[in-house]
């Protein structure tokens, strides 16, 4: 019988460090190519790394970004998601307050 054995955290970070490179170059692609909607869809990813990661300061900028972005694009799906997103990101600070404000 096929067991999983849990990474480890070496394991994962080097996991961790290909993904935040491959999404960093998605983001760098997204600009030059001018697609807004990918670069909300990229910016939202690399927050929900950070988040992942415990790195929550770096994903509240992610998720503020992401949020502005889709504002100036018109997108109130993607405004509510990263609503979602930085909800949560201020959960994590310790600022359930204005986490739950965001969520309700």
């Amino acid at each position: 019988m096929l067991c999983c054995q849990p990474a480890s955290s070496n394991t994962f970070a080097v996991v961790a460090r290909s993904l935040l490179r491959k999404l960093e170059s998605a983001l760098a692609f997204s600009r030059e190519m001018g697609d807004r909607r990918g670069e909300v869809a990229d910016t939202t990813n690399l927050g929900n790394l950070f988040t992942s990661l415990g790195r929550y300061d770096e994903a509240r900028a992610h998720h503020e970004r992401a949020l502005q972005l889709s504002q100036d694009i018109g997108d109130p799906r993607g405004e509510g998601i990263e609503l979602h997103n930085l909800g949560n990101v201020w959960l994590h600070l310790g600022e359930p307050e204005r986490g739950c404000e965001l969520l309700l």
